[in-house]
């Protein structure tokens, strides 16, 4: 996480700047604190909306501060960028390798309403 932030300090004109903030936002949800992950990601989907991993960290982040609302809302864009994404899907797809994290995104974007 330290190098994560350094990074972030460093390059935030690095075109991939995006990437930093979505990275450094899983760190913190699979650590336990989704707030900080909102944040990070949030700032990383407003440099890049259309980058579809953004939103596999966005929306469980979300589910984990009952704000699901906001997770629902974010699904349709997830979906209109990974088009016919399903849960079975991303678990075959999604580099975690931690299961218990990988059931965190999984789960949450499942009650977000993403198909099985």
């Amino acid at each position: 996480m330290a190098l994560m932030e350094r990074a972030m300090a460093l390059g935030p004109l690095d075109p991939s700047f995006y990437m930093y903030l979505m990275v450094a936002g899983l760190a913190h949800l699979f650590s336990g604190r989704p707030a900080q992950a909102v944040e990070l990601a949030g700032r990383s989907a407003a440099l890049y909306p259309d980058w579809d991993s953004v939103y596999w960290g966005l929306i469980p982040a979300y589910v984990q501060l009952d704000r699901l609302p906001e997770a629902r809302a974010a699904l349709p864009k997830f979906l209109s960028l990974a088009p016919g994404i399903t849960v079975s899907g991303l678990r075959r797809l999604l580099p975690i390798r931690n299961q218990a994290s990988l059931e965190m995104v999984l789960d949450g974007l499942r009650k977000a309403g993403l198909p099985e």
